[in-house]
Parts: C-alpha cells; sequence; structure tokens
C-alpha cells in the first residue's frame, strides 16, 4: 500500500512527444482526466460494487480466499506464524520500503538464534543413551 501511494503520488517526467500525459502526477490524472493533453473525457469506467462482490464470491469459491493468496509460494503456515511471533518479540517494527531489510536481517538473526538452540538439544538429545 505504502509502495502504490508513492507510485501515484511521484510526478512522472516530461517526455515531450507524447500525446498522453506525462510531466504529472498519476493520482492527479486519475482525479482530473480532462486537464490533460490527449485526454478529453473521463475514462474511468465504474464498476458495481455489487459486480465487484459477486466477482469476490465467485474468486473465493473458485481458488480459495484472498488471504490464501497473500503469502510466498512454499511459506508454511508454522513458518508464517514463528515469524510472526519474532515480529512481535522484537517490537513490532514498522514496516517500510525503507525498513523492510532491516526488519528482515532482525528476524533472521533471531530465527538463526533459534536454529542454533535446537540444533544443540537435538545433538544433545541424540547423545543420550
Amino acid at each position: 500500500d505504502e509502495f502504490r501511494t508513492w507510485w501515484n503520488n511521484h510526478r512522472v517526467r516530461f517526455q515531450h512527444d507524447k500525446n498522453m500525459p506525462s510531466g504529472h502526477i498519476p493520482a492527479h490524472a486519475f482525479e482530473h482526466p480532462t486537464h490533460f493533453a490527449g485526454v478529453r473525457v473521463d475514462c474511468r469506467i465504474r464498476v458495481p460494487q455489487a459486480a465487484v462482490d459477486e466477482l469476490l464470491e465467485y474468486l473465493t469459491e473458485d481458488v480459495g480466499p484472498r488471504d490464501s493468496h497473500l503469502r510466498w509460494p512454499g511459506l508454511t503456515l508454522e513458518l508464517e506464524q514463528t515469524v510472526q511471533t519474532v515480529w512481535e518479540d522484537i517490537g513490532s517494527p514498522k514496516i517500510s520500503m525503507e525498513s523492510a531489510w532491516g526488519v528482515f536481517r532482525m528476524i533472521s538473526d533471531v530465527l538463526d538464534n533459534y536454529k542454533i538452540i535446537i540444533d544443540t538439544v537435538v545433538a544433545k538429545l541424540n547423545a543420550l543413551p
């Protein structure tokens, strides 16, 4: 959502020979299309909420709930829950474009420590008679 907001509010570079808008902010062009050369009418297509709801219901029945598609492929629910717990344990830092790598590193470091502890315990258990 932060990236979408940034992208829709950044200024597109001006292109002299372009027929469509350039040198503008996409969100402004979307809201006021008649202000830009090459676009003299409102090109938005209004979609009734009932149609959106019907499509959402169809897709949910066909491929499952939306939330099930918001995970990385191969990411188990167990790992997702573990990462969520670690994120909360490190203070639930805000995740943004600027902070994502740092937050990932903090979570990764904690998970690495968990692995060392687990490997040590397993080795000790395996050494028992």
